[in-house]
């Protein structure tokens, strides 16, 4: 009997900084892209989902609106990673997802399963992780302090999506928004998919929003928090197929860019 393939579809963004448009076309592509057949649904945001502190023509929500909002959008789970202006509205959102009820997936130098799919959520060396950490603190952000036992323990499965605010590749953003070690690491380790943000502006301004490292694809979708007012938002859609319900590296994925 031939092998039943799972699907598991990825709407993943950045750099929202609590802009209500932003949001609310966030909230309408995660309805539209909602599978039509029998597939996981996650949603997964790489940082700066806070931070109301720019100038900005657009609305600026508050962090415990922009949890009520995440929180509510129909998918399976939502997964957050932390950019550097997480520390600013953490402890407000946090309480208002907790008051949801939803599972709360925050990532920091940790990974996580769903279903078929692990996803490794990189620390971000910038901004101040005492908030967002908890009981998440790392002592150390050298990958092979805390990537290096991820990778021994769940093997394969942990080289294929890899979230990670600043991005492994100075192809993609510019000087001071990239980080060297993580790019040692995917050098070293060469997952299947990276996707980053932190610099809104090279994507948007070369148009060039992904690049190789080896046989690693990674992406920076870039965002146009800055325009006056924001523009479309910018999001990625990833289908990945497996061969099974736990654990795999995928037998093909298709990544599309919108915006």
């Amino acid at each position: 009997m031939a092998q039943q393939s799972h699907r598991v579809r990825i709407l993943t963004f950045t750099d929202l900084h609590q802009q209500e448009e932003l949001y609310s076309q966030l909230v309408a592509a995660v309805d539209e892209h909602r599978p039509k057949a029998p597939a996981g649904y996650l949603v997964a945001c790489v940082g700066d989902f806070l931070d109301a502190s720019l100038e900005s023509e657009s609305r600026l929500i508050g962090a415990d609106e922009a949890a009520a909002i995440l929180a509510a959008l129909p998918c399976d789970n939502v997964i957050l990673t932390r950019g550097n202006h997480e520390d600013q509205g953490w402890e407000k959102f946090e309480a208002a997802w907790l008051k949801t009820g939803r599972p709360l997936h925050a990532l920091h130098g940790t990974a996580a399963a769903f279903g078929p799919l692990v996803i490794v959520g990189f620390p971000c060396f910038t901004g101040n992780d005492l908030w967002y950490a908890r009981n998440r603190e790392l002592t150390y952000y050298a990958p092979d302090k805390w990537l290096r036992p991820i990778l021994n323990r769940l093997g394969a499965p942990a080289r294929v999506l890899w979230l990670a605010h600043e991005s492994p590749s100075n192809k993609l953003a510019d000087t001071h928004f990239w980080e060297p070690e993580w790019k040692e690491a995917v050098e070293d380790w060469q997952p299947l998919l990276v996707v980053s943000g932190h610099c809104h502006r090279t994507p948007l301004e070369t148009g060039r929003w992904k690049a190789r490292i080896g046989r690693t694809l990674c992406y920076n979708l870039g965002q146009r928090t800055y325009e006056k007012p924001p523009g479309k938002l910018l999001y990625g859609v990833i289908d990945l197929w497996f061969t099974g319900s736990q654990p795999c590296f995928p037998t093909k994925f298709v990544f599309q860019k919108h915006g």
